[in-house]
């Protein structure tokens, strides 16, 4: 930074201009030949250097570190300054070292080009790879024709040879990698760029792109795999993967977001300890990051994140995962979602298990149409003829509103759409829609706060109809409160797992590796939603593949998930065709009841598959049915 800084101040243009002609001549180099040779036919040496006296005035300057290894404290103040400086550019060079059969490959790697500071500095991302036509032309504008035919030659003879391509994504400077296909370990051999030194200022974000896969015994891979120990590994002698983590760790559902991370810290320890992943373990410490539940934060924290691992092992929030959704999709990275909305169904990068809120509504209304819910459900059920859906107006409640009515108009009964607020203070209006109406069953999509308002006001001005919550409206502590006989008396909840101390392998496992806690289901939620991508990092090891694209395809390739029976056998089909065939459409019913003396007790109802579900298309996201 030093030298950065004085050099703009004390070597004016000229005397850089004196230097470099002495240095050439002392080499014995025509100085103006250098300068005509950079340049290329159509450059003015004296047009040149007044550039370089106009930027040095500007302080547009590009500050470069380069070592083998950077410290990630390092890496973290080169981001902050080049988010923050403009029109200088701080950047790092990782070089790393790979050596192997024979081969070594220096591997270069650029830290400091976060979104931000390419917004700032008015520059954008290639979200596409390069083609080779694409290549060729650009390359035809910056070198003669044998330049192009000798770069032709050289992907010729790598096919030949059998080495795999891969292409950058730079915006203004194409690559061309080759590397080692299978059964051999592999690095990057054969790298060809559309421009040398020609000062292009897109070369470092192109020169990341040539990073390309290397591979550890049999197993390729490239983001976020490395063939040294995780920090702390139970497996000293097992490669690492790390995968990123963000979550709500100190805003509004911290609570939720802290308990989500600790079992998935748990689920990966246990797979550590039994062995890892083909001679890799996980890591999901290392890149865990808080979003506060904002959005913009977890935009920041993704750019943080997105160049350290090869999956995300959570994305904490519908309206934040949704957020980052069009980079994970042209990252390739897979992620694990903490929501359930049927968007999810949409989108092949998200690894979404049980069933959607959608679902959730629909069996809501099948189930109380169902003879089996008369004697199950608090008011009873199995003739009705009217729904009520009271839902906030966010992906998961319009999701709510959209499968209820889709149930409502299959079953002839008449249907009610109620937008509210979050807050207990404002139910008012939806509660005077409930009490007007009178239906049979009111499905409530909201937070517990709104849900506790609700029915206690409902109940408060004689309500006695059944009233269920979708998942996100339900909370054990409706049981504990001042109103818990009024909430018993009429509330059910619909959830997409059993509760927390249910009996069977997988939910004894996970109280095991979680030790002394209180029941939640968010415990639940977390351990639960590790099993797809488990399965899949098997399947792409399995592969041989653990690149990002390796992985994304050993889901394509999933047909069931083994959820050690915390889910239905068949549950997971995230390889199936259509959404329809992916959708997990079956869902729990928790049935509060009061003894009278001693805590509330809570029955559940076998998975419940509702017809409107198992038959629906799901051409497009639920919320847009409402």
């Amino acid at each position: 930074m030093d030298y950065a800084a004085n050099a703009v101040v004390y070597w004016p243009a000229d005397s850089l201009r004196e230097q470099f002609e002495a240095q050439e001549t002392a080499d014995g180099y025509d100085a103006d030949a250098v300068i005509a040779e950079l340049l290329g036919p159509e450059g003015d040496p004296e047009e040149f250097w007044e550039r370089v006296r106009t930027n040095l005035h500007a302080q547009r300057i590009r500050m470069i570190f380069v070592a083998d290894v950077i410290p990630r404290e390092l890496r973290r103040i080169v981001e902050f300054l080049n988010e923050e400086m403009d029109p200088a550019e701080v950047l790092v060079v990782e070089i790393r070292q790979y050596v192997g059969d024979g081969l070594k490959t220096l591997v270069p790697r650029v830290i400091g080009v976060t979104a931000d500071a390419e917004q700032r500095k008015g520059r954008s991302r290639r979200v596409s790879a390069w083609t080779a036509d694409e290549f060729d032309a650009d390359l035809r504008t910056r070198v003669d024709a044998g330049a192009v035919a000798l770069a032709r030659k050289i992907r010729t003879w790598a096919t030949e040879k059998g080495l795999v391509l891969t292409w950058g994504r730079g915006s203004k400077l194409g690559t061309s990698c080759r590397r080692w296909g299978q059964r051999v370990t592999g690095f990057a051999v054969v790298v060809v760029v559309t421009a040398a030194c020609v000062g292009d200022a897109d070369a470092p974000e192109d020169v990341a792109a040539t990073a390309s896969a290397v591979r550890f015994g049999e197993v390729t891979f490239d983001v976020g795999v490395t063939e040294d120990a995780c920090p702390d590994a139970v497996n000293p002698d097992h490669g690492c993967i790390y995968l990123g983590s963000i979550s709500d760790l100190s805003g509004p559902q911290a609570a939720t977001g802290k308990r989500i991370t600790q079992a998935q810290a748990a689920f990966w320890k246990r797979v550590n300890t039994t062995g890892g992943v083909r001679g890799f373990d996980i890591d999901v410490s290392r890149f865990a990051v808080d979003n506060a539940n904002s959005p913009r934060t977890h935009r920041q924290r993704y750019e943080q994140v997105r160049g350290e691992v090869l999956a995300l092992a959570q994305t904490f929030g519908t309206a934040t995962t949704m957020g980052i959704r069009d980079d994970l999709v042209a990252d390739a990275m897979v992620a694990v979602p903490t929501t359930r909305p049927s968007q999810w169904l949409f989108d092949d990068v998200i690894l979404e298990s049980g069933d959607t809120i959608c679902v959730e509504a629909m069996n809501a209304v099948d189930y109380m149409a169902s003879p089996e819910s008369a004697n199950a459900m608090p008011r009873g059920g199995g003739d009705i003829e009217s729904v009520v859906v009271i839902h906030l107006s966010d992906d998961e409640g319009n999701d709510a509103a959209g499968g209820a009515r889709v149930a409502a108009e299959r079953n002839g009964m008449d249907f009610l759409d109620v937008e509210t607020r979050r807050g207990a203070d404002h139910q008012t209006r939806a509660v005077s829609a409930v009490l007007a109406e009178d239906p049979d069953l009111v499905i409530v999509a909201t937070t517990p706060t709104e849900t506790a308002a609700i029915v206690g006001q409902a109940a408060a001005k004689g309500f006695d109809h059944t009233i269920i919550t979708t998942s996100q409206g339900w909370d054990d502590t409706l049981l504990d409160g001042p109103d818990a006989a009024v909430v018993t008396s009429l509330l059910a909840g619909a959830r997409p797992y059993r509760a927390f101390t249910h009996g069977t392998a997988g939910y004894a496992t996970m109280r095991e590796a979680l030790g002394d806690v209180e029941p939640d289901d968010a415990y639940t939620s977390g351990w639960v939603s590790s099993y797809p991508l488990y399965d899949a990092l098997q399947a792409a090891a399995d592969a041989g593949d653990l690149t990002r694209q390796g992985l994304l395809t050993a889901v394509d390739s999933l047909k069931t998930v083994d959820y050690e029976f915390m889910l239905p056998v068949g549950a997971g089909t995230l390889g199936a065709d259509t959404p329809a065939g992916q959708a997990f459409t079956k869902t729990v019913f928790r049935i509060p009841d009061d003894p009278g003396e001693g805590p509330v007790r809570i029955f559940e109802e076998d998975y419940f598959a509702g017809v409107t579900a198992a038959t629906y298309d799901f051409e497009r996201p639920c919320s847009e049915d409402r």
